[in-house]
């Protein structure tokens, strides 16, 4: 979540590319271990070092394939308005933030701002959306 001081438009704001990314286990980012391998993310289009990622252990693999296993069980037994509503609200923040999702996007793969920004965020929300709907 973003607080009073922080703009969801600006990427610097949302992500510090500066500092080493982890994976995302289980509501919660892994620590940084300094024993584990590190690969830096370039965007193809410029050579610039995106940001440097940690890689995995076969252990935390596993623990995040017990935690998505877990939370389609919880997923599962929601209404199904309940959940078209977290749907509804992936879609709203995907459309708030397209702008800067947009830039990380084409940052990461090189594509064109244009299509990032007008095509790729835009039709995921609409995708979303649609399934947002199809059980209301």
């Amino acid at each position: 979540m973003t607080d009073s001081k922080t703009d969801p438009n600006n990427l610097t704001d949302i992500i510090d590319l500066k500092k080493i990314q982890t994976a995302y286990i289980n509501g919660r980012y892994l620590a940084i271990d300094e024993s584990l391998a590190t690969f830096e993310d370039i965007n193809p289009a410029t050579g610039e070092v995106l940001t440097t990622v940690q890689q995995t252990t076969s252990e935390q693999i596993n623990e995040a394939v017990k935690a998505a296993q877990k939370g389609q069980k919880v997923w599962a037994a929601m209404t199904a308005v309940e959940r078209s509503r977290i749907l509804l609200k992936a879609v709203a923040l995907l459309r708030e933030r397209n702008d800067v999702l947009a830039l990380l996007e084409t940052k990461d793969t090189g594509k064109a701002l244009s299509e990032t920004k007008y095509v790729d965020i835009v039709t995921g929300a609409d995708v979303v959306e649609y399934y947002a709907g199809l059980r209301r």
